[in-house]
């Protein structure tokens, strides 16, 4: 019975082998992970310096965009609601499109 126990100073070896595989792969985990965070804060950091120039360019052609995302045309007085039938495409007082029809 002896022999099914086998030696315990290779079982002790085999454990410890076993344990430094385990911290290897979980120190590679990790590196791999911190790696991930990395590529997402660096990604983060450029949709956010995008997402500013945009703000800049709009409030340069006279457009508000507030933190929520809500735009505003500060080149008109109000707020004016599309009076198109849904699913047509209305620009300029109208006349350009009949006149255009009319010369082509």
């Amino acid at each position: 019975m002896a022999d099914d126990l086998g030696d315990p100073a290779a079982q002790a070896a085999a454990l410890a082998q076993q344990q430094q595989a385990a911290q290897l792969q979980a120190q590679q985990q990790a590196a791999q992970l911190q790696a991930q965070a990395t590529a997402a804060a660096q990604a983060q950091t450029q949709a956010l310096a995008a997402a500013q120039e945009v703000v800049k360019a709009a409030a340069a052609a006279g457009v508000n965009i507030d933190a929520t995302g809500l735009v505003t045309d500060l080149n008109k007085q109000t707020q004016e609601k599309s009076t198109a039938p849904k699913g047509s495409f209305q620009s300029g007082n109208g006349k350009e499109g009949k006149e255009k029809k009319e010369t082509s």
